[in-house]
């Protein structure tokens, strides 16, 4: 067996030493900038046409308009790494919602110790744009019901563009309150699957949401 010089041993402790040098991957510290144009109003977003579809991909119901009604807070730069947040109001709602064979959904949101929020998740700078989920205390914000069928939708995602002031749904997700029959959404829907929730919502101001990465 040839025997490995001193010259051919240090060459291949290398990659080894390289290996344990090679520092763990850290995640990015955003630090967001919110700029409101006026802190005495609070921040109201009224959508078009909003489409609730199943996993399926058939269409569930479609509602008229769908209002967000938070407060975003004065203008201001957080701590690096502190997340950003704004308390949306009970005061949000859909309506005119409707299933494609004309039925009427009823819909409210959930409100008082519930909690909600508009909850900021990641910036792309590339797109000028801020992704929020909108959820609460429990994960849920909205309950839409009609005869056979009540749920509530939670952890909606959102893109909101600065460049437009629009923020633009994708997704949601479904719970029910019960696994009663006379309730579960037999054949329509499932309790915790994810459903998309497709509308557009342009704000009543121009705000900013943006974060650095560092």
């Amino acid at each position: 067996m040839p025997r490995l010089t001193g010259r051919l041993l240090a060459a291949a402790a290398v990659p080894a030493l390289a290996l344990s040098l090679a520092a763990p991957a850290q995640a990015a510290t955003l630090t967001w900038t919110i700029t409101n144009p006026d802190a005495t109003k609070d921040l109201l977003a009224w959508s078009g046409p909003n489409v609730l579809k199943n996993k399926a991909g058939k269409t569930v119901f479609t509602c008229d308009k769908t209002a967000i009604l938070a407060k975003p807070g004065a203008s201001r730069t957080l701590a690096p790494g502190a997340a950003y947040q704004a308390a949306v109001h009970g005061g949000s709602f859909s309506a005119g919602c409707k299933a494609p064979d004309g039925v009427a959904w009823g819909s409210g949101t959930l409100s008082g110790n519930y909690h909600l929020w508009l909850r900021a998740t990641a910036y792309d700078a590339a797109a000028d744009a801020a992704d929020f989920t909108w959820t609460g205390q429990t994960g849920q914000v909205l309950v839409y019901g009609k005869p056979g069928c009540t749920f509530f939708l939670g952890d909606v995602k959102f893109r909101y563009s600065n460049v437009a002031s629009t923020f633009t749904s994708t997704t949601g997700k479904v719970t029910f309150a019960s696994n009663s029959p006379a309730t579960n959404c037999a054949g329509l829907l499932t309790h915790g699957e994810t459903v998309t929730f497709t509308g557009t919502y342009t704000a009543n101001l121009a705000y900013k949401f943006r974060a650095a990465t560092s």
